[in-house]
């Protein structure tokens, strides 16, 4: 009896354990364009916890301009920038972890103007580490 329990034991003891919460932030950024119109989303896969202190991202064209998203009760916010120079132009944004630092959440490169429909572009994902 005890040999045909062997088996069992190994297995319980290769078994997965529980692993630590995650406490990463995550979430995404779209780019879409629209004739000279830059449509952003950023997308976070929770809201904050304090819904009085809504999460912040900031996106930057190459030309200056700059738009700020809040993203509190809902998880997501949707932006817009019109744009009037045409040609190559490249975003970048920053977002907020959950102590509040805006972080670097990567670029995109696109064209303007775009089609006269909306046009996805691209997306980039991030994860901040909160126990950093």
């Amino acid at each position: 009896m005890t040999a045909a329990l062997a088996p069992l034991a190994l297995a319980a003891a290769l078994a997965p354990t529980a692993q630590a919460a995650d406490t990463g932030t995550r979430g995404l950024w779209t780019l879409s364009t629209r004739g000279d119109t830059v449509v952003l989303k950023f997308v976070y896969t929770a809201p904050p916890e304090d819904e009085d202190a809504p999460y912040r991202c900031v996106a930057v064209l190459d030309t200056g301009r700059s738009v700020t998203a809040g993203i509190g009760g809902t998880n997501y916010r949707t932006v817009e920038l019109v744009e009037s120079s045409g040609g190559h132009r490249v975003a970048t944004a920053r977002c907020e972890d959950n102590d509040g630092e805006l972080r670097s959440v990567g670029s995109i490169d696109f064209r303007l103007p775009g089609p006269p429909t909306l046009h996805y572009v691209a997306t980039r994902h991030f994860w901040f580490d909160d126990d950093d």
